[in-house]
């Protein structure tokens, strides 16, 4: 395994198998909803036709859980087209957005 966290590839781990590496983007949140945002470039990465059979989306809900709750980890593979699904059959919905990013500098004043 290798981490590419600090690279910009796309994304953030690199695992070694049998069949070539997978391309693995991590994404941890609190809650126990599952709903999260890729930067552009993971996105352009995870979408192309080169990347999709090796790219999976690894999600872990409740990543900060204390006792007695716990982590709840999802693994998303490509299966077609835009399709990604977990082995117990949950799908990926994917909604392409526009940002921006905002900041504020000091006032004049």
């Amino acid at each position: 395994m290798k981490s590419d966290e600090s690279e910009t590839v796309g994304w953030d781990l690199e695992v070694f198998c049998d069949g070539g590496p997978l391309l693995v983007e991590v994404k941890g949140l609190l809650g126990d909803r599952l709903v999260c945002e890729l930067t552009p470039n993971e996105y352009a990465k995870m979408m192309m036709r080169a990347n999709r059979s090796r790219y999976i989306v690894f999600v872990v809900n409740n990543a900060l859980a204390a006792s007695p709750a716990s982590p709840i980890a999802s693994v998303f593979e490509h299966v077609k087209g835009r399709i990604w699904r977990t082995g117990d059959g949950r799908e990926l919905a994917i909604r392409e957005t526009k940002a921006a990013i905002l900041s504020a500098g000091r006032s004049a004043s």
